[in-house]
């Protein structure tokens, strides 16, 4: 753990606090994801889908999507997850019964 964790581990926060993924570092590169207005059109005509828009972006800057290269599940999680906190992670078939996974 870091030395800031410590410290506040050490001044009574409980350790649990820093397995929430809001408190998480952030990686490296932050995806900042940019929507495009809804009188901007597809080939048919209509606004573009989040779908479309993410894999527009995805084509256009690989980098700011990050997930580019990051195809599995065990991937992201690798990539992601803190060390210290993937040995508590449910098991696939239990994470995708969770309905935040189901959006995936």
């Amino acid at each position: 753990m870091e030395a800031r964790i410590r410290k506040y581990i050490s001044k009574g926060v409980p350790a649990s606090l820093f397995e929430e993924p809001g408190v998480w570092k952030y990686p490296v590169k932050i995806c900042h994801l940019y929507l495009a207005d809804e009188s901007t059109l597809n080939v048919a005509g209509k606004p573009f889908s989040l779908k479309e828009q993410i894999t527009l972006a995805e084509q256009a800057e690989p980098s700011r999507t990050q997930w580019t290269k990051y195809c599995t599940d065990a991937e992201r999680i690798a990539h992601v997850v803190p060390k210290e906190l993937q040995a508590k992670l449910l098991p696939p078939d239990e994470r995708k019964k969770n309905p935040v996974s189901r959006t995936l």
